[in-house]
C-alpha cells in the first residue's frame, strides 16, 4: 500500500514540475517523496530540471555519494521538450542507517555546454526518523524477569554428521592401512578361543571316560570331535559316517581310533582303553589347529580338502585315453594344454554332497569354462538347498569351475611317469 501511494506522489511532483516550463530558463527542483523513514527502509528522493534543449544536463548517477544515505536503485524519465525548453526528471530509491532524528540531503544537477559546466544543487530537503523504541535514559529502569523459561531442546544435527562422516573416514584410513592385519588377527583370535574351550571340554570328557568308560560319555566326546572340526575344516563331519570321514586325505591316521570309538558307541562295547583312543583324537585336533593357525598368520588360501575319490580318479587316469602320444602331448602342455577336474555340489535340505568329475583335457584351443559348463549348471542349480553346507562347498565348486577347472596336470604326469 505504501509503494502505491509512493509511486502516485512521485507522478504529481513530475506534473506538477512540468507545469509553467516556460518561466524561467534554468530550473532544478528535488526533494523526498516521503515525510519521514525507518532505518534501512527505502525512501524515493525525487530531481526535476528545464531547460533550454541545445544545453546537456547531467544527474548524480549511482556512483555518487548519497550520504547519509545508501544508494539503491533509480528511475529515469525520458525528456520532454514542451514550449522550448526540455524536461527531465529522475526518482531515486534510497536507504539511510543512521540514527540522526532528522537527516537532510541535496543533489547536484551538472549543466554541460561546450567545455563548460555549472553545477546547481537542489534545494536541501529533510525527512523525519521514526523511532520504533524510545531512547534509553538515565533515569530508565529495567524490568528483571527471573522466572525460568522452558526452551525446547534442540539436537545439533550438523555435529553429528561431522563426527559420523569423521569416524567413516578415520576408520577407512585405518583399514586400508592396518585392514590385512587387523583381519588375520581377529581370525587367529577366534581360531584360538574355539580350540581353548573345545579342548577344556573334550579334556574333561577324557578324564571320565579314563575313570568310567561310558557308551553315553564316548558318544557325547565322539559328537563334540566332530562338531569342533565340522567348523574348523568346513566339512560336515556331524553327518559323516566314520567310512567317509576316513575317504580324506588328511584323516587316514584316525581309521584305529575311530572304529573303536564306534565299536564303544554303536556296539555299546565297554572298552576301558578308549580314553587312549580320544588322547589320539585331540592330538589330531591340535595337530589340525596347529596347520590352521599357521596358515593363516602365512596369509595362505584356506582351501576345502579334496576327498579320496578325487585322489582315485587322478590315480586311475592314464595320459593314453586321451588319444595323444606323447609328443602330441608335449606339444598341447606347451601351448596351454592341461588336465583339469570339475566339482559338482548336490544338496537335499540337511544333506550335502560335493564330489568331482572324471579328468578332463582341455587343449589350447578349447574353453575350459564352456567344457565345464554341465557341472556348473547342476551345481547352480542344485547345490544351494543345503543347510549350512550348501552355501559353503556350492560357491567353492562354482569358483573351480568358472576358473577353468582345478588344474591336476602336474598329479597326472607324476602318476604316470610311474
Amino acid at each position: 500500500m505504501q509503494e502505491r501511494r509512493g509511486k502516485y506522489l512521485i507522478s504529481i511532483i513530475v506534473l506538477l514540475s512540468s507545469i509553467n516550463l516556460g518561466a524561467q530558463e534554468i530550473t532544478v527542483k528535488g526533494g523526498f517523496v516521503e515525510d519521514s523513514l525507518l532505518i534501512g527502509q527505502d525512501v524515493n528522493y525525487w530531481v526535476s530540471a528545464s531547460y533550454p534543449p541545445d544545453l546537456e544536463m547531467v544527474f548524480p548517477d549511482s556512483l555518487y555519494s548519497f550520504a547519509p544515505f545508501e544508494f539503491s536503485s533509480k528511475i529515469y524519465y525520458p525528456t520532454q521538450v514542451k514550449e522550448g525548453l526540455a524536461f527531465d526528471s529522475t526518482v531515486y530509491t534510497i536507504q539511510s542507517f543512521e540514527i540522526d532524528k532528522v537527516q537532510y540531503l541535496n543533489l547536484p544537477v551538472a549543466i554541460l555546454k561546450g567545455n563548460d559546466s555549472t553545477i546547481i544543487n537542489t534545494p536541501i530537503d529533510s525527512i523525519y526518523l521514526t523511532e520504533l523504541a524510545p531512547m534509553v535514559t538515565d533515569t530508565t529502569k529495567l524490568k528483571t524477569n527471573l522466572d525460568y523459561q522452558l526452551v525446547d531442546t534442540q539436537f545439533n544435527y550438523p555435529l553429528m554428521y561431522y563426527i559420523i562422516g569423521g569416524l567413516i573416514i578415520l576408520t577407512i584410513i585405518i583399514l586400508l592401512a592396518f585392514g590385512k592385519k587387523i583381519l588375520r588377527w581377529l581370525k587367529l583370535k577366534k581360531l584360538h578361543n574355539e580350540y581353548a574351550q573345545y579342548a577344556d571340554i573334550f579334556a574333561t570328557y577324557i578324564r571320565k571316560l579314563k575313570t568310567d568308560p561310558e557308551p553315553s560319555t564316548a558318544e557325547r566326546a565322539l559328537f563334540l570331535w566332530k562338531k569342533y572340526h565340522e567348523r574348523l575344516e568346513k566339512i560336515p563331519f556331524t553327518i559323516l559316517t566314520t567310512k567317509e570321514i576316513l575317504d580324506y586325505e588328511f584323516t587316514s591316521e584316525l581309521k584305529n581310533p575311530l572304529q573303536n570309538v564306534d565299536r564303544m558307541v554303536y556296539g555299546r562295547k565297554v572298552n576301558e582303553f578308549v580314553f587312549q583312543d580320544f588322547q589320539q583324537l585331540e592330538e589330531f585336533s591340535q595337530h589340525r589347529y596347529n596347520e590352521a593357525y599357521n596358515k593363516i598368520k602365512q596369509n595362505q588360501t584356506d582351501t576345502i580338502p579334496k576327498t579320496k575319490d578325487e585322489e582315485t580318479e587322478i590315480a586311475a587316469t592314464k595320459i593314453t585315453q586321451f588319444g595323444l602320444t606323447l609328443d602330441q602331448l608335449n606339444e598341447e602342455l606347451r601351448h596351454g594344454g592341461k588336465f583339469v577336474i570339475y566339482y559338482y555340489t548336490i544338496s537335499i535340505i540337511v544333506f550335502s554332497f560335493r564330489r568331482s568329475s572324471k579328468v578332463k583335457f582341455i587343449s589350447n584351443d578349447e574353453n575350459g569354462v564352456i567344457k565345464g559348463l554341465p557341472y556348473t549348471l547342476i551345481t547352480f542349480f542344485l547345490g544351494w538347498w543345503g543347510i549350512p553346507w550348501g552355501f559353503i562347498y556350492t560357491p567353492h565348486s562354482l569358483y573351480v569351475n568358472l576358473k577353468g577347472g582345478k588344474d591336476v596336470t602336474a598329479e597326472i604326469l607324476k602318476e604316470n611317469s610311474n
